[in-house]
């Protein structure tokens, strides 16, 4: 009961330019015209450094919007990275505190983590590779996943990445209510989703990609099939 989602940003963040215009709605479905941090030119080099959600905030909480507020979607990562700490402010705890706590020990996500100090061991934890030539492959650049937080910056198994899913459409994670935002048909990647056909089957998907990765999960509404 803490956050709304029809609430402004400056409710959370006071302060925040043009956060009075920007609803937590605008947010989760691309609404919100701040610009995608991602792509500015000195993000590459940010992302060798640890940052916190505030820090990554800072990049960009003083550009111009790319658009009004509500009158358009557009993805931008940026949404997430606000959302982050949003979360952090509101609990009172670190972003990864917090999704441990309320998320991945309830729901029994016991492979998965978020990656917010990159001195800290991870088991089994993957090397990202990219592509090098025709058939070839090499590491991918190292980053500093901190500077992900909120967008990019889980560690994961496919099989918690299903039972996630599953968890989501099968209401063991949000109320009703919440869940029916996502079922509806909406704009670019409502609250996190996306609508696909395949097979003539109606399916709710998330993916994404970061260097030296690529992930993908698709909910079947039907029969509740996971690829």
């Amino acid at each position: 009961g803490k956050l709304v989602t029809s609430a402004p940003v400056s409710t959370y963040v006071p302060g925040y330019p043009g956060g009075d215009k920007i609803r937590l709605e605008h947010l989760l479905t691309h609404g919100s015209g701040i610009p995608n941090v991602n792509n500015f030119p000195d993000y590459d080099r940010e992302s060798f450094f640890p940052h916190s959600a505030a820090d990554i905030v800072a990049m960009f909480r003083d550009k111009p919007l790319d658009f009004e507020p509500g009158t358009n979607n557009r993805y931008s990562n940026s949404n997430y990275n606000l959302l982050a700490l949003i979360i952090e402010t509101v609990s009172g705890q670190s972003y990864g505190a917090f999704l441990q706590t309320n998320i991945f020990d309830p729901l029994g996500l016991r492979s998965t983590t978020h990656d917010g100090d990159a001195s800290t061991l991870i088991p089994n934890r993957a090397t990202g590779m990219e592509p090098q030539g025709l058939r070839g492959l090499k590491l991918a650049p190292r980053i500093d996943w901190s500077i992900k937080t909120g967008n990019g910056s889980l560690v994961t198994t496919s099989l918690d990445l299903a039972k996630f899913a599953r968890s989501v459409f099968e209401g063991r994670l949000l109320r009703p209510a919440s869940l029916a935002k996502i079922m509806k048909t909406g704009p670019v990647f409502p609250y996190g989703w996306t609508d696909r056909v395949r097979s003539g089957r109606k399916i709710k998907g998330a993916g994404g990609r970061s260097p030296g990765f690529v992930s993908n999960v698709d909910y079947v509404l039907a029969d509740g099939t996971i690829h």
